[in-house]
């Protein structure tokens, strides 16, 4: 293999690990952030070069061309749960995700940050929504709608819905948490929301009863904050810092082997 060969097999592992602090620091910075899940990179190994056939052992001579991203697996499991005493904010804990309609898509999220405020779309009419515009959805994917914002709210663990001073005009008040197959799959909105992609596999077709047969439970008036470890996430931090530096000095030494050919025709 060449040096110019061996510096582009370098930059490769360069680059992937630069991906991979991206990674990290995406984690650090949303340590803070209701709902969310820590991701880590995948790597996976290029295409490999043959450089001569088999040898008498039927051993093959080829040499790697270095590493590329093969994805990011996202961490699933739940994070710590804050109390709020906000009557309309709703952590889950364990498997599912909360339904949710974004700009007429229905979407899904582990943040559970919703407050009752006045339907874009229809005056006189109230919605459950999260910061972001996402309105929550009931068991039936049905948008949840009062005709007046209540003046009490209950939630039960298993989704049912009641409230005092206002009555749905929409949904059925009894709300359902979406499971997956395969999460990773889904695709990553900001916001804390997830679309489904053609390989996600859902295991019901609509929304499943929380806390009956491995879904998860609802518990009103907490929120559920990211699963992010500092602790580990700086410890990879220095992992990949030092990755990054092994893969510059591969670098560096081609670069230096590289000169002393051209040093031999002086």
């Amino acid at each position: 293999m060449s040096s110019s060969s061996i510096m582009t097999v370098g930059m490769t592992g360069m680059l992937a690990q630069g991906n991979s602090m991206a990674v990290i620091g995406n984690n650090i910075a949303n340590n803070r952030t209701v709902g969310f899940k820590r991701g880590s990179m995948n790597f996976q190994e290029s295409l490999y070069m043959q450089t001569a056939g088999a040898n008498a052992a039927g051993l093959m001579a080829q040499q790697g061309t270095g590493v590329g991203v093969a994805g990011v697996n996202y961490d699933w499991t739940s994070g710590s749960v804050d109390e709020t005493g906000v009557a309309t904010h709703i952590a889950v804990i364990g498997d599912g995700f909360l339904p949710v309609e974004y700009h007429g898509d229905t979407m899904y999220s582990r943040a559970g940050d919703f407050s009752i405020v006045e339907d874009p779309a229809a005056a006189g009419s109230y919605v459950l929504m999260r910061p972001g515009g996402a309105m929550l959805l009931d068991i039936n994917l049905d948008r949840i709608t009062f005709d007046a914002i209540p003046t009490d709210m209950a939630i039960t663990a298993d989704g049912a819905m009641t409230v005092v001073g206002a009555a749905f005009t929409n949904g059925t008040g009894e709300l359902g948490l979406q499971r997956f197959g395969n999460p990773d799959t889904l695709d990553r909105q900001e916001g804390g929301l997830f679309k489904t992609t053609p390989n996600t596999v859902l295991t019901t077709v609509t929304p499943e009863t929380p806390s009956i047969g491995g879904v998860g439970y609802m518990i009103q008036g907490r929120l559920e904050q990211s699963n992010v470890d500092l602790v580990k996430e700086f410890t990879d931090m220095m992992t990949v810092q030092r990755a990054f530096q092994a893969n510059a000095r591969t670098v560096t030494t081609a670069d230096a082997m590289m000169q002393e050919v051209l040093n031999l025709k002086r």
